[in-house]
């Protein structure tokens, strides 16, 4: 594959990431929480904020590698959401966010 070093990588259930971002892009259907941002650590962090309010989660996952990457949750469940795979893998540069959803 033509990545460069990865600066974010986590293996998560599917399942559990949709539902984390189910509940941090989700609003009263104004898209108020239209990007998340990602952080990870030893675990996964959601971040979501409208300059008001804001919502953090802390999701267990597999973090091959630290870092960060803004995300839309709507644009993760039209790739994800029809899918049956069980895990998924997240992997970020400061260029792009890449999802690998089977080998």
């Amino acid at each position: 594959m033509f990545m460069k070093e990865s600066l974010m990588k986590i293996t998560i259930p599917r399942k559990t990431l949709l539902d984390a971002l189910g509940v941090a892009g989700s609003s009263t259907g104004k898209g108020i929480y239209s990007k998340v941002k990602l952080i990870v650590s030893d675990k996964l962090r959601i971040e979501a904020s409208d300059g008001d309010v804001g919502l953090v989660l802390n999701v267990a996952c597999d973090a091959t590698n630290p870092g960060k990457a803004l995300v839309e949750p709507s644009k993760l469940n039209q790739i994800l959401g029809p899918s049956s795979i069980e895990f998924v893998e997240i992997s970020a540069t400061d260029a792009a966010v890449f999802i690998v959803t089977g080998k």
